[in-house]
């Protein structure tokens, strides 16, 4: 089930999040990037898939890579 609709959030506490994106990723086995507006800081990174590509009541990712951008 790859996700198709996803949030990122972000916290410094573990219990207060804040939402930094809500993104779709296309249907494929090929690497994808989610580009944030703006820098954020944050000790916990959540990432939350609210459905799959094929209507199923799963989703799953292989891998998640958080990188800075060095602009």
């Amino acid at each position: 089930g790859r996700v198709k609709n996803f949030t990122l959030e972000t916290s410094m506490d573990g219990e207060n999040w804040s939402l930094v994106f809500d993104g779709v990723l296309a249907n494929t086995e090929m690497p994808q990037t989610a580009v944030l507006a703006e820098p954020v800081e944050a000790m916990f990174w959540r990432f939350t898939a609210k459905n799959n590509h094929y209507g199923d009541d799963f989703a799953s990712m292989a891998e998640i890579e958080i990188v800075e951008d060095a602009q």
